[in-house]
């Protein structure tokens, strides 16, 4: 893996920010889609397994640049307290979000993520999972407010959200991740 470097924090991007009360969503996508069209990845297409880099990190919130080869995948999960921004730099993700109906069960909504420079955006404990359904490898990139300190995995059992597991990040490395990040769904999820 080439090394990215880690990004400086754009002045009025989250310097004297309150790091506890973090970003909004609004302020997240345009900083995503604003270091969107400044990222690479140098030999994209030899990645095989999902990758990630860190991209930049501030108190307030930290990037992620994510390799998704096809077929790439991460099963159902959520950004415990922090609100997040994607940005697709290359290639077709879909992204399925897990919304609550008037009668409170959930059900799968489904959604393509492409290169067309449109972040989307979310909320703390936003439920979705992301795949590569493209003929390529994709690129994105993903902001995080406050910063990504835990994930927690779920599994959709018909209408009902179950909590797989929850990993939290054991300390303040630049590579600093939740661990299930690296997970990768014993089969590719097939939503009807």
């Amino acid at each position: 893996m080439t090394s990215v470097e880690t990004a400086e924090a754009p002045r009025g991007w989250g310097q004297g920010e309150n790091p506890g009360l973090g970003l909004g969503t609004r302020t997240l996508a345009r900083l995503a889609l604003r270091w969107s069209r400044y990222v690479a990845w140098e030999d994209l297409d030899a990645v095989k397994t999902r990758s990630w880099r860190l991209f930049a990190r501030t108190e307030v919130y930290d990037a992620w640049l994510i390799a998704w080869p096809t077929g790439g995948a991460i099963q159902l999960h959520d950004h415990g307290e922090s609100s997040g921004a994607i940005v697709v730099v290359s290639g077709v993700l879909e992204e399925t979000r897990i919304q609550t109906n008037a009668a409170g069960l959930h059900e799968p909504t489904r959604r393509a993520l492409v290169a067309d420079g449109v972040p989307t955006s979310f909320s703390s404990h936003h439920v979705h999972d992301v795949t590569n359904t493209g003929p390529a490898t994709a690129l994105s990139l993903h902001v995080y407010s406050p910063r990504l300190t835990t994930m927690t995995f779920y599994d959709l059992l018909g209408d009902t959200l179950i909590v797989h597991h929850r990993d939290e990040v054991a300390g303040d490395e630049p590579e600093a991740r939740p661990s299930a990040a690296r997970y990768e769904p014993r089969s590719s999820p097939s939503w009807s």
